[in-house]
């Protein structure tokens, strides 16, 4: 049955032939018969180059009507082929996604749908890399930007040294370095986002209590929070087991943790909770704060390397690459990193890894 399914186009031919076949010899047995009642009656009368002449006219109309039988049976089919022919122009010729009508049940039915997802499938590639280039112009464009601000501060400051030496020449330094100090960050964030995107970092996963971890997280970070009038919650189940890199690890749950630290409203609180979901046999680490509304209703936008916050608002720095590169290390632990909005104001980062049990020795 897979055979026959699978060649119903040249099944189909070949009763065509067959069919025009017999339809010519037909042909041929009538006018032969036709000729030798009419002409061959008396044989001593007969021409024997008569005879050939009649011979080949009725080999002739026999192969016409082989010939006229076919294209007319095949007519349809060739127009399919055509049409066919005719789309792929149209889609060679840059209108991709364009899709053909698919009628019949044969291979030139299936190349017609194999064309189609051809077609969606092209146009999508060609989104997606319309996209990425849109967006390797905003990153230059936002990294432009981040780079010349605190350059400018630099510059600023060595001109106030030059200018006046002598007057606080510490406070200006330590402006400078703190400047200097904010683009090696940023330098540093566009190497990383280019090797973690172009699959040139190299994973070493061990076994990690991410319990143990998170607590010591915090213990660093809670002083921090507290300068800030910040209060830092947290519920932290026992033992929690992630197979993963623990350098990088640590490296999301921090920029996690300062991304709180820097937009979440003064005089409120944070809550990190770390548990296990029995269900889908993860492990989920969640951060919870309160933000404005303008950043909930952006929250799709959170992991993309080019989104920035409203800079008219001042609440950016222009470090936004820390969500992406966060999401991408996730990824790379064979975990995930999404955002939720909890309750009218609050918004929730989950980062959530495959849970690992350690066995009692």
């Amino acid at each position: 049955m897979r055979i026959i399914h699978a060649n119903k186009l040249l099944i189909k031919l070949f009763f065509v032939i067959l069919i025009n076949a017999l339809l010519a010899s037909l042909v041929f047995f009538l006018l032969v018969y036709y000729v030798y009642n009419t002409y061959f009656q008396d044989a001593s009368a007969v021409d024997p180059a008569f005879v050939n002449r009649l011979y080949l006219l009725i080999l002739f109309v026999s192969i016409l009507t082989f010939i006229v039988g076919f294209a007319v049976m095949v007519r349809h089919k060739i127009k399919q082929i055509s049409y066919l022919a005719q789309e792929i122009d149209r889609i060679a010729s840059g209108n991709l996604g364009h899709q053909v009508v698919i009628k019949g049940n044969d291979e030139i039915t299936s190349l017609g749908a194999n064309m189609n997802r051809m077609s969606l499938q092209l146009k999508e590639l060609f989104e997606k890399e319309r996209a990425h280039e849109q967006e390797r112009h905003q990153l230059i464009s936002n990294l432009s930007h981040d780079l010349r601000t605190p350059l400018t501060s630099v510059r600023g400051y060595v001109q106030l040294l030059h200018d006046r030496p002598g007057e606080n020449d510490q406070a200006y330094l330590r402006v400078i370095e703190e400047k200097t100090q904010q683009l090696e960050r940023l330098l540093d964030q566009l190497s990383e986002v280019d090797r973690l995107y172009d699959g040139r970092i190299v994973m070493r996963p061990e076994l990690v209590n991410l319990s143990l971890l998170t607590t010591q997280l915090i213990h660093e970070y809670r002083l921090l929070f507290e300068m800030e009038d910040l209060q830092l919650l947290s519920d932290i189940e026992p033992d929690l087991y992630v197979m993963a890199d623990m350098e990088k690890v640590i490296r999301t749950l921090q920029n996690l943790l300062a991304n709180a630290l820097k937009y979440t409203p003064k005089m409120t609180s944070v809550h990190v909770v770390a548990r296990l979901n029995p269900d889908s046999k993860t492990i989920i680490w969640e951060i919870q704060n309160e933000t404005d509304e303008p950043t909930i209703r952006q929250m799709d936008k959170l992991f993309n390397r080019t989104y920035r916050v409203d800079i008219s608002r001042g609440e950016t720095s222009g470090e936004g690459l820390g969500l992406s590169i966060a999401k991408q290390i996730m990824k790379l632990n064979n975990g995930d990193l999404i955002v939720k909005r909890q309750g009218k104001h609050n918004i929730s980062f989950q980062a959530i890894f495959p849970s690992f049990i350690k066995e009692d020795k």
